[in-house]
């Protein structure tokens, strides 16, 4: 159904440039993801500040001529939709006003762009520890402490799928004794359990290096120092259980424990950690070779 949402075109432009506050933006933020129109148009108008910053000398030069053959599909899309906008000098220096407005928030140093206020760090889908792990049955876990961590962990989740990271540790926080309990009642056979406690000290770590690096509001210098703090210790925890429990897949480990050390200014120790990552390819590590190439010449 339409969007019915005011001043949206205004809204929208304060949300991409971070004006608004926190409680303005989660508040827009639960609107848009349940009003596709709004999501369809944020996500097109990112689109369209990434090609100006990669592509605006070019777009500018082809408003009055049609786009040369070999210009990417998002390209010809932009043309296709806003040609008729682009008919005016008016509106050539309007596209060079956003032009000039945006390319200082996209044109970041690398250890200022992993920002993520919209976009989760990685990918969370509930019931992944109890399909991997092996052990036990289904009926015998859910009877289990670590089966009711499990499902504390899935309720959390949903805010840090908004991503609402604020919300998500206050309820990770709510989780901390029952992963306690669980931490002193671990054996070696006990592996379905350690890899939920896993996922409880990766995503509540990742979550606090999130929060720490968020946009929306101006948070505390030294609560983002905290932040980063405890970070390092949750993935650091989350790397040791699945070592001591024979885990191989500590990619995502080593990545946000890289980078919870480099955003604290332990950058040999960011470089070590990152180092280890071996699926260079993964699109959720996407920023481990500017880090690296940053980090190594501090």
């Amino acid at each position: 159904m339409p969007c019915h949402l005011k001043d949206r075109d205004k809204i929208i432009s304060r949300y991409l440039l971070h004006e608004l506050s926190e409680a303005e933006a989660m508040e827009f933020q639960a609107h848009f993801f349940e009003c596709e129109e709004c999501f369809q148009e944020i996500t097109f108008k990112r689109k369209a500040l990434r090609l100006f910053h990669d592509r605006g000398e070019e777009i500018l030069e082809s408003i009055e001529t049609e786009p040369e053959p070999e210009l990417d599909r998002a390209t010809r899309g932009f043309f296709a939709r806003y040609r008729p906008h682009f008919a005016t000098a008016a509106a050539v220096l309007i596209v060079m006003a956003l032009v000039i407005q945006f390319t200082p928030l996209l044109e970041k140093p690398a250890d200022q762009q992993w920002q993520r206020d919209m976009k989760v760090p990685y990918e969370y889908r509930p019931g992944d520890s109890f399909r991997s792990a092996g052990t036990p049955s289904a009926k015998s876990t859910a009877d289990s402490l670590a089966g009711q961590l499990q499902r504390g962990i899935n309720r959390s989740m949903g805010a840090y799928n908004q991503p609402n990271y604020a919300l998500m540790l206050q309820n990770m926080a709510q989780l901390e004794a029952a992963a306690a309990h669980l931490r002193g009642q671990l054996s070696a056979q006990d592996t379905a359990a350690a890899m939920i406690l896993r996922d409880y000290e990766f995503y509540y770590g990742v979550s606090r290096l999130a929060r720490a690096r968020t946009q929306i509001t101006d948070l505390d210098p030294k609560y983002r120092e905290q932040l980063l703090q405890e970070a390092v210790t949750n993935i650091s925890l989350a790397l040791d259980l699945a070592v001591v429990y024979g885990k191989t897949d500590t990619d995502k480990e080593h990545y946000f424990l890289g980078l919870a050390y480099g955003f604290s200014g332990q950058f040999s120790r960011a470089v070590e950690a990152l180092e280890k990552v071996t699926d260079v390819s993964n699109p959720q590590f996407d920023s481990l070779a500017s880090f690296l190439k940053l980090w190594k010449n501090r």
